[in-house]
């Protein structure tokens, strides 16, 4: 949980940053929506890379059967 903490955080200062004139409530806002896009980008990925596993997987099982 510190670890999450400490990354949320961290987003809150790097937003605050780059949005000197918004309040606590809108840096809040947005830190939230960049978290959330990483996590839907990440999920993506993740979707993805596991699709070409499988078709990789569904590829070699087939050449291993012709080749039996």
């Amino acid at each position: 949980m510190a670890r999450v903490v400490r990354y949320v955080n961290d987003k809150i200062e790097e937003i605050g940053k780059q949005t000197k004139h918004f309040n606590s409530l809108n840096i809040a806002i947005l830190t939230a929506l960049n978290i959330a896009d990483e996590y839907f980008r990440e999920k993506i990925a993740e979707e993805d890379a596991y699709r070409q596993l499988e078709s990789r997987s569904e590829r070699l099982i087939n050449m291993i059967n012709e080749a039996i």
